[in-house]
């Protein structure tokens, strides 16, 4: 929604200005829906003699009248991209998307119509010849059934069956200073009092732990009654009716192995149209068919757990990539199906040590030299490109809604640069491919990744010093037990400088840097470019993160830098450190997803995937967030300011009581009673006296006073007031206040 875009301006005044440049404002909104304002602008002059009257003085009789009100008739239009992990351990995470989205809908809406479309694709970023034959093409078929990995199962330290079902009491041995290895020993208890459980361990006991207290050992559930259920039924739905019980004995790959049977809830799809009845792209009255589209399965092949959910978004976006252009699709095709031994050099190829059979998994095409087969797959996913209708991007994206990217993922982004290819075994392979998390991108730009890789050398050599050393309160010792910072390292002290001095030389030696991986930055770029305006485009991340609370900075930044310091020691088979654990299961850090949505800053918002019961909760706080961005007033003048403060009120009349308004710096969660005011992109004024508008930029401060930096120009664009929290119904908002006129 946008009011008064286009009236001119001038920029608001930074410090004291004379009275005759003052004029009077007032703007009164009724929240009824979320519409598009028209304003109605009109001014009242007291003509007087120029000759009699200085020019201050007829200033000084302006009086400036504003008055918005809603076109209810339209809805706002919201066009959704899902970015979906959909590896082996994401089958709870799944199940709970479906399950939480009318709470999400309901919220968005909660104050008017919304015109939405939503389509999905998963984070993978290679091809896999069968499922993701062309990376980032909208998905639409349901997933009918989940692999072994998705049998309900319980994370905790176990050695035996007995322990499963039981009290016991478990010691960490090598442990850091995480939140996970709270308390040492601890009480552990199957939360499932009831049913059948299995211990599921590595082979040896030293590696139940990782060093961040994060569990490699799980009880999985069993079961006998592959028939009726019962068992499962029992532990799992015991309080559900029967009608609507859905969790099966299940043994994996079929037969009567009770063995390996475990309980597992099959996918919710079973009343989901076949994939050639589903749209790719839902609309408004299709939404409930999201959950069909959203189940995209939890597969177990090293492709799937190669996540890019960056380079897959973009490549479903991409106005001129695979799945907008014809040309485009061929090339990436072809990459695969039509050159000889693709992805492998020839010495690799000529090498007589390495088997045909390595060659066909490694070199990826080497055993498709069909052309027939090529042919028919550019027929089947290229050819309906030449029907500019059948493009992705023109699909989802439409010139005036609202662009709303949402990840959902338990693991990081690895996503490569566009210009390399992840089946090129001459670049990567598929080793690197499992320890990607591991891997810095280009600029070395992750810093919880490299203050964990000094963890990882301060393991080695505890006199060496790193970043979390010095903050306020660490307790790091050095290598003869004597504390780092004898006083604390409090903010701002001469001993908290000096341990920062001797932290940062070692940072720079623990730098992570590939050029296998693309800076963050680059996909904020690309993903600004969808929208002429880049304040409409909205990025949400569900991601893996610490949840203990409102901690402290130090356990907050203890927890990440630990999880990355686990990861550097103790990833192997079997070893999987996780950042958090929650009701659906547990998460590695998703640091470059969440540096990606705070790049967006006030159109970014950030969700733990760990927290929760349901996803009901980080669904909701993601649609208040679009309403946030959505419902604001763009101001027709800049407010006057007397040194440093705007001169501005803000009253809300709600039921009848009329109440000031608190302007704060930012939004304050939870807040009703507070707004803030921030430029906005999408309440550009047009002006165009200021030199330099229009000049090149890299960032504002390239650009003269007055102007900002937007899509790499200096550009002017007015100020609008948000509010805290979503305002109700019926609400009626008032702004009075002093404007500079520019006159």
């Amino acid at each position: 929604m946008e009011a008064i875009a286009n009236q001119p301006r001038t920029d608001a005044p930074r410090g004291s200005h004379p009275a005759p440049r003052r004029g009077r404002a007032a703007s009164q909104r009724t929240w009824a829906s979320l519409q598009r304002a028209a304003a109605a602008l009109a001014i009242a002059t007291l003509f007087m003699s120029c000759n009699n009257y200085p020019v201050h003085s007829l200033l000084e009789n302006f009086s400036v009248r504003v008055t918005d009100k809603l076109n209810t008739s339209d809805a706002v239009k919201l066009d959704f991209l899902w970015v979906i992990d959909h590896s082996s351990s994401m089958c709870q995470e799944q199940r709970d998307l479906a399950k939480g989205f009318q709470q999400f809908v309901t919220k968005l809406q909660s104050l008017g119509s919304i015109d939405a479309q939503m389509a999905v694709v998963t984070v993978q970023q290679t091809p896999d010849k069968e499922e993701v034959r062309v990376v980032g093409r909208f998905k639409r078929e349901p997933a009918t059934g989940f692999p072994p990995n998705c049998i309900e199962r319980v994370r905790m330290p176990c050695t035996s069956d007995a322990q499963c079902q039981g009290k016991h009491s478990f010691p960490f041995a090598t442990t850091v200073d995480s939140s996970l290895c709270t308390p040492n020993p601890q009480a552990i208890e199957n939360k499932y009092t009831t049913g059948m459980w299995r211990c599921k361990k590595p082979p040896e006991a030293s590696a139940i732990a990782n060093i961040n207290c994060s569990i490699n050992s799980t009880c999985e559930s069993a079961c006998k009654d592959i028939k009726n259920h019962t068992d499962c039924r029992a532990t799992f739905e015991p309080d559900v009716p029967k009608d609507k019980q859905r969790i099966r004995c299940h043994v994996p790959g079929g037969g009567t192995n009770l063995d390996s049977a475990g309980c597992m809830f099959p996918p919710d799809t079973e009343t989901c149209p076949k994939a050639a009845d589903l749209p790719a792209v839902l609309n408004t009255k299709q939404l409930d068919l999201f959950r069909c589209i959203a189940t995209v399965g939890a597969s177990q092949k090293v492709e799937a757990g190669f996540e890019g959910g960056f380079r897959s978004a973009w490549q479903a976006l991409d106005p001129a990539g695979p799945n907008c252009s014809r040309d485009a699709c061929v090339k990436h095709l072809r990459s695969c199906c039509v050159d000889d031994g693709a992805f492998c050099s020839p010495t690799y190829l000529n090498d007589p040590k390495v088997s045909d059979a390595d060659k066909k998994e490694n070199c990826w095409c080497y055993a498709d030299k069909n052309a027939a087969k090529c042919a028919a797959e550019t027929t089947e996913l290229c050819e309906p490109l030449k029907d500019s209708k059948n493009c992705q991007f023109k699909r989802l994206v439409r010139d005036d809604a609202y662009l709303v990217i949402v990840f959902v993922s338990d693991d990081d982004d690895c996503s490569m640069p566009l210009n390399l290819n992840p089946l090129d075994r001459n670049v990567t392979n598929k080793e690197n491919w499992q320890v990607c998390q591991k891997a810095g991108d280009v600029l070395g730009a992750n810093v919880p990744l490299n203050e964990g890789n000094c963890e990882f050398r301060r393991g080695k050599n505890a006199n060496l010093f790193c970043p979390s050393d010095c903050l306020a309160g660490s307790t790091t010792k050095d290598v003869t037990g004597k504390l780092k910072c004898l006083n604390g390292c409090k903010d701002g002290s001469a001993e908290q400088a000096a341990c920062s001095k001797l932290a940062d030389a070692e940072y720079l030696l623990s730098v992570k840097k590939t050029p296998l991986m693309a800076p963050v930055n680059e996909f904020v770029n690309r993903f600004k470019s969808l929208k002429p305006d880049p304040a409409r485009v909205i990025v949400a991340t569900i991601v893996g993160d610490t949840n203990v609370g409102n901690s402290s900075e130090l356990t907050t930044h203890r927890d990440r830098v630990n999880f990355y310091h686990s990861l550097f020691r103790d990833i192997s088979t079997g070893k999987v450190p996780y950042v958090c654990q929650g009701s659906r299961g547990e998460s590695g850090y998703g640091s470059r997803y969440i540096e990606l949505a705070e790049s967006f800053r006030e159109n970014g918002v950030v969700q733990n995937i760990c927290n929760g019961a349901d996803f009901g909760p980080a669904l909701e706080s993601i649609a208040t967030t679009i309403l946030r961005r959505v419902i604001k007033l763009c101001l027709p003048q800049p407010p006057f300011v007397v040194d440093g403060e705007r001169k501005l009120t803000v009253t809300r009349t709600r039921g009848g009581k009329t109440e000031k308004l608190t302007l704060t710096d930012g939004p304050v969660p939870g807040d009703s009673a507070s707004y803030y005011i921030v430029a906005s992109p999408d309440c550009r004024a047009g002006k165009t006296d200021l030199p330099g508008q229009l000049a090149a930029c890299n960032v504002t401060r390239d650009c003269n006073g007055g102007l900002t930096c937007i899509d790499n120009l200096c550009q002017i664009y007015n100020e609008a007031i948000f509010f805290s929290d979503v305002p109700e119904p019926n609400d009626s908002i008032e702004i009075n206040y002093g404007a500079d006129l520019g006159l």
